[in-house]
């Protein structure tokens, strides 16, 4: 559960549109939700600030996608510094924050019903309070139904002057006006496609020098790879205790590597910021400065990864501080749990793939414990089986994916990938890679807690 909500995405200038009316405004698209809207009227002489936070998928298993409106009665970077004021406590923060902060809105977009929405978003999430008894849905777009839901403000609204109250509702009439005139599309996710893809990068440490994602990883057999920076209060709030789960870690062979980014601080001064962060907590994991490359993908702080040795992201990202998922997630690898490709897998590599898991199996079941024969007992073999219009189809990279990871199988001969899996849960299957000669198939096929085999067809090019 986020303890403090991030304040400011990085699209600061997407929040408002001064000088035009919501009907003449230019568009502004929004695509890890999906929607396009004109761009916000906000009040002349504004004296606090508007933001649509863009903020993508909130739930484990990339169903349910949200973006945050949000009013603070002051300019960004004074509620900013007041609310690190290493004198306040964690309560006192809180209080601070919202007589200066309101969520007033959301958009969720979701493949799940608004029941699954409304679940992520406070659960898995740990959004701000929303009334959705009265969600409106306000479109849909290929298997997504968008809606629109009011914030619980009323404690707020009771702490406003006149003319921040005039401020306030000019702000939230002016985005309904908005959202009346958006269009929606599928969520951009490129989390999903991350899965079984190498991390690769250098950067330096926060003393200057240089340092590969290679120098980072090789050490631990799994490494948590945690984005963040100074200015998040999320990541601040969750510092000390991934201090301590580092020193876990360790024991179990595995660790964390912090990437940190500052947002409004650059060069040394940055630096010596965040080393001051990460000494005031007693971290001593490797820390070192966000690549460019993630910048562009990262909509929320903090996020984080988990890798291998060599480098090949294991499942989505976590997104927000959820200190209780991290040793889980890496447990449950650990304990072989959890599988994915060695290596990031591409369709010229397919074929070889498929015949060394086959090669793998065999080898695997003439090794089977008494113990995982029990383990095996309380699973079921799910079957995927692809083919084109002429047989089986050898070497397609299939993905599995429940609300926790993916696990990644080809083809074989037959045109079969076998997964174990639980028949109460459910699950989302990809054709991540189709075999050269065929073309992509991006359809998301859903299974149920009580399911058969299934039958994919692929077409030729």
């Amino acid at each position: 559960m986020r303890k403090l909500k991030m304040i400011i995405p990085a699209m600061v200038l997407a929040g408002c549109m001064m000088s035009m009316t919501a009907s003449a405004a230019e568009k502004v698209t929004f695509n890890s939700v999906g929607i396009e809207m004109p761009a916000i009227e906000c009040p002349e002489d504004m004296e606090g600030f508007f933001v649509p936070e863009e903020i993508g998928a909130i739930d484990a298993g990339h169903h349910v996608y949200a973006m945050d409106f949000v009013y603070g009665t002051k300019p960004e970077k004074e509620i900013i510094e007041t609310l690190q004021d290493p004198e306040l406590s964690d309560e006192e923060r809180m209080q601070t924050k919202a007589k200066m902060v309101s969520v007033f809105g959301a958009i969720l977009a979701t493949d799940r019903g608004i029941e699954a929405a409304e679940k992520s978003y406070a659960d898995d999430f740990g959004g701000d309070p929303m009334i959705f008894e009265e969600a409106q849905e306000i479109g849909t777009a290929d298997g997504y139904t968008f809606y629109s839901v009011r914030g619980m403000t009323g404690a707020f609204e009771n702490t406003l002057d006149l003319e921040h109250a005039k401020e306030f509702y000019a702000v939230r009439d002016a985005v309904d006006a908005s959202i009346k005139e958006a269009s929606f599309s599928v969520p951009v996710d490129p989390d999903k496609k991350m899965i079984g893809e190498k991390l690769e990068f250098t950067t330096t440490d926060l003393d200057g020098n240089t340092v590969t994602s290679a120098d980072l990883f090789a050490g631990n057999k799994i490494t948590m790879v945690n984005l963040w920076g100074t200015w998040c209060p999320n990541c601040m709030n969750e510092m000390g205790e991934l201090a301590q789960l580092h020193e876990r870690l360790q024991e179990k062979g595995c660790g964390i590597v912090g990437l940190d980014h500052e947002r409004t601080l650059e060069g040394e001064e940055a630096m010596e910021a965040a080393k001051a962060a990460l000494e005031e907590y007693g971290v001593t994991y490797p820390n070192a400065v966000m690549p460019e490359e993630f910048r562009g993908k990262v909509t929320g702080y903090p996020t984080t990864y988990f890798v291998n040795s060599d480098g090949v992201v294991l499942t989505m990202p976590i997104a927000g501080a959820r200190v209780d998922r991290y040793e889980v997630t890496i447990d449950e690898f650990l304990d072989g749990k959890m599988e994915v490709a060695a290596q990031s897998v591409s369709s010229t590599e397919a074929a070889d793939e498929s015949a060394a898991a086959g090669e793998s199996a065999v080898a695997d079941e003439s090794t089977a414990t008494e113990a995982d024969a029990a383990a095996a007992e309380s699973a079921s073999a799910y079957r995927v089986i692809v083919k084109d219009a002429d047989g089986p189809v050898e070497g397609a990279m299939i993905q599995l994916c429940d609300d926790t990871t993916c696990n990644l199988q080809p083809t074989d001969a037959s045109g079969v990938a076998t997964f174990e899996v639980t028949e109460e849960k459910e699950y989302d299957v990809h054709v991540l890679v189709a075999p050269e000669g065929y073309e992509e198939d991006t359809t998301v096929y859903h299974t149920t807690p009580t399911f058969g085999d299934l039958n994919i067809e692929l077409v030729k090019k």
